[in-house]
């Protein structure tokens, strides 16, 4: 092969790769331009049990879904299906699943980043409790000693209880 058909080929592969499209929106964009040429038609959408996606014509205008015809165009979708029991276009392409499941992961692993951080802070706050609680014991017991020490010293210094004297009574003068 030549240097010329070398790239003409790479070229040619380049295109297709940033021109590739599913098939329902390639045939959406061959009706819309159909449907320039004739504002009487409609595109929707079939999708039921057989067709996932299909864009066809209606010649009757359409303002709500009509099973199996959707309205909506299911813009952004690779492989779309109709759910028709919550009304809206899901994925069934498996390129969509792989990143559903990768999003997931990304959850996932934020959500054991953030339980390992909450584990941590309860790891440490029962740490600080169990400290806690043993400097409210050594306190406790401190205080009770203290006491103890407080009875004693008091009973050391206090006075001697007086004991009680009879003086003569000199009222009613020398008899």
């Amino acid at each position: 092969m030549t240097e010329t058909e070398n790239t003409q080929s790479t070229e040619t592969k380049s295109d297709q790769v940033t021109d590739l499209k599913p098939k329902w929106l390639i045939e959406y964009e061959k009706l819309q331009k159909i449907v320039a040429q004739d504002p009487t038609l409609q595109i929707v959408f079939k999708s039921d049990r057989d067709d996932n996606c299909v864009p066809q014509l209606s010649t009757k205008k359409m303002t709500t879904d009509n099973y199996p015809l959707v309205v909506e165009a299911p813009i952004g979708f690779w492989a779309p299906q109709r759910d028709w029991g919550k009304g809206k276009w899901i994925e069934t392409a498996n390129i969509q699943q792989g990143k559903e499941i990768e999003d997931l992961k990304k959850q996932v692993s934020e959500l054991s980043k953030t339980t390992e951080t909450v584990q941590t802070q309860q790891k440490n706050q029962n740490v600080e409790s169990a400290q806690s609680s043993q400097l409210m014991m050594m306190v406790t017991k401190q205080l009770g000693i203290m006491n103890t020490k407080i009875d004693n010293l008091a009973d050391k210094i206090a006075p001697a209880k007086p004991t009680k004297t009879t003086t003569p009574s000199t009222e009613g003068g020398a008899q």
